[in-house]
């Protein structure tokens, strides 16, 4: 009995390695090569089809729920639609082997342009911010998250992305943030709540404030 009880695990223990080993095969369609960023949940890099084009992959923590990666997929997937996200290209988040998506390949983070230009935010790129956030809200996507290292650039056109803390503008959201544009009213205020902490002209957020009103601007001394 015994015997046979240490026959069937180790038969259990083959299987299961060798469906892990064809898991990770299938991973191998995307080549990961330099690392570039790295979160709570997940590590971003570059990485190359077969055929050697480049793309960025999100290769998150194996024990991040499968749903959370599929919705974070499903909201960026709405925004790339609109040209306001990178375009999405694969994802892999149901087995334990490895979970990731991969997407259109970005230039430069808009934080390294704002260093470039000596601190200044163009009224251009605060127009596209705006629009942006405007987009977001027809759509009915809450981005959850102002901080402007989630603005890239491609091209010198700037998108947003990490759909991370993402969620659908419903009845429930509106009611909890009793707005029905949170983009327009809490991420616009966090954006340029963010670019004062890194000490940036006042021109670089100028623009940008007309999309609040009056009232928040003195409450938050804007």
């Amino acid at each position: 009995l015994s015997s046979k009880k240490n026959k069937a695990e180790m038969i259990h223990s083959i299987l299961k390695a060798f469906t892990e080993y064809i898991e990770y095969k299938k991973c191998r369609t995307w080549n990961k090569n330099a690392q570039i960023g790295k979160g709570k949940d997940a590590t971003t890099f570059l990485a190359t089809n077969r055929k050697g084009d480049q793309y960025t992959m999100k290769e998150y923590r194996k024990t991040k729920a499968s749903s959370t990666i599929r919705n974070e997929y499903e909201f960026q997937k709405l925004a790339a639609r609109k040209e306001i996200a990178p375009k999405l290209y694969d994802i892999r988040c149901d087995d334990k082997a490895c979970k990731y998506i991969i997407m259109e390949r970005m230039d430069e983070p808009l934080y390294d342009r704002i260093v470039k230009q000596k601190g200044v935010l163009t009224k251009k790129q605060q127009q596209r911010i705006l629009e942006i956030l405007q987009i977001l809200d027809e759509i009915r996507v809450f981005h959850g998250d102002a901080d402007p290292s989630n603005f890239m650039i491609k091209n010198r056109k700037i998108y947003i992305i990490d759909f991370g803390l993402a969620r659908a503008i419903d009845k429930n959201l509106i009611g909890k943030l009793k707005t029905e544009h949170p983009n327009m009213k809490l991420m616009l205020l966090g954006v340029i709540l963010k670019l004062k902490e890194y000490n940036v002209p006042a021109e670089s957020y100028s623009h940008l404030k007309t999309g609040l009103s009056q009232h928040t601007l003195d409450k938050f001394k804007i």
